[in-house]
């Protein structure tokens, strides 16, 4: 499998390039089943497989999916939304979890950094490909926001808090790699050289190297650093590799850096069968009694190189996560998209101070 897996690798390029995807909306079905199924006409994102909340994560993405298909009319609904009910005022981050039926509907106000990064990154691409400076300046004030709240030093490396408050102990932090949204934070580091993000990214990729367990050695959805360095898997999440370390693959591969032993650990599990279990347990090694959703089999052919079958797969009937990993899945796949869209870095350069 080794072989094979590096073979797909060299070859991910020409494999986006043949298998292209349209990305105008009104040419997408998909893009309009995702808008139709989880996005209301205010444009907050529903979150079918988790009561129908919302959070930043969801917003972000819808965002960023919007840039992608050209959608300037659902991305302003979107950010519109996020911005009214999200928008932490003192800190300009954002509350992770909005659930409409509750009262308060924001009972957590604590944010999630993946939200943030993918927020911001959605509207410096969206004041590019539509010549916004509102979009701009707003992603720069979150940028500012992410790199002195969120950002720090910690066992050696340049690390990414998961969130504002809750995350850092006596003596170790908790980490997640599906947090580094590699792609966002080399838009960063491109607009911001003196930054920390490109430092985030080198240390995450050592982290993630580092950071793999059990017999197949697999990451861990969440890890605990330690003041010295080393690393173990979390004590307060399930031991899996799972739901959320999913997304490492996705980023890593979007993200360029293909040639990782973190991703070949990961093309040998997934390659052992046709439809790998959803999750396994990195000690006892056991199994979920279910595979892969759609969406998870769209990474595994991202990884696999196999582009052409992520086109197969329909969102019709997907919940929120897995249409979600599987449209994003078409983008990082898409040569089009990430030459003329992801990359296009505008020129407003902000400097992130140190934490």
């Amino acid at each position: 499998m080794a072989l094979s897996f590096r073979v797909f690798i060299l070859l991910l390029s020409l494999s986006a390039k043949s298998y292209g995807f349209n990305l105008h909306a009104s040419q997408d079905i998909s893009w309009q089943t995702y808008v139709h199924n989880f996005v209301t006409p205010s444009g907050r994102v529903i979150d079918t497989g988790n009561n129908n909340i919302s959070h930043t994560e969801g917003q972000g993405w819808a965002m960023l999916m919007a840039v992608a298909f050209n959608d300037k009319l659902q991305f302003e609904k979107i950010w519109q939304w996020t911005n009214a009910h999200l928008r932490r005022p003192e800190d300009n981050l954002f509350s992770w979890r909005y659930q409409a039926d509750a009262d308060p509907s924001i009972a957590d106000r604590n944010n999630a950094s993946d939200g943030d990064i993918l927020i911001a990154w959605a509207l410096s691409l969206a004041a590019s490909r539509w010549d916004c400076r509102e979009y701009r300046e707003q992603s720069a004030v979150l940028r500012q926001a992410i790199g002195s709240k969120l950002v720090m030093q910690f066992g050696g490396y340049t690390v990414l808090l998961p969130a504002d408050d809750g995350f850092e102990h006596d003596g170790y932090i908790n980490i997640n790699l599906s947090y580094i949204v590699v792609p966002a934070l080399q838009h960063f580091a491109e607009l911001e050289p003196s930054g920390a993000w490109q430092a985030i990214i080198d240390d995450a990729q050592v982290l993630f190297n580092k950071g793999r367990f059990g017999r197949q050695q697999l990451p861990a959805d969440w890890l605990q650093l330690y003041e010295d360095g080393h690393l173990s898997v979390a004590d307060k999440w399930p031991a899996r590799f799972g739901y959320e370390a999913i997304r490492i693959p996705l980023y890593f591969l979007w993200g360029g850096l293909s040639q990782s032993e973190g991703l070949q650990s990961i093309a040998d599990f997934w390659s052992e069968s046709a439809t790998p279990p959803a999750w396994i347990a990195l000690g006892s090694e056991e199994r979920a009694e279910y595979g892969l959703s759609k969406g998870g089999m769209a990474v595994r052919y991202l990884l696999l190189g196999e582009h052409h079958r992520i086109t197969e797969l329909n969102i019709e009937h997907e919940k929120y996560y897995s249409a979600s990993l599987l449209l994003l899945s078409r983008l990082a796949a898409d040569k089009q998209f990430t030459e003329k869209v992801m990359i296009t870095v505008p020129q407003h350069r902000v400097t992130i101070p140190p934490r």
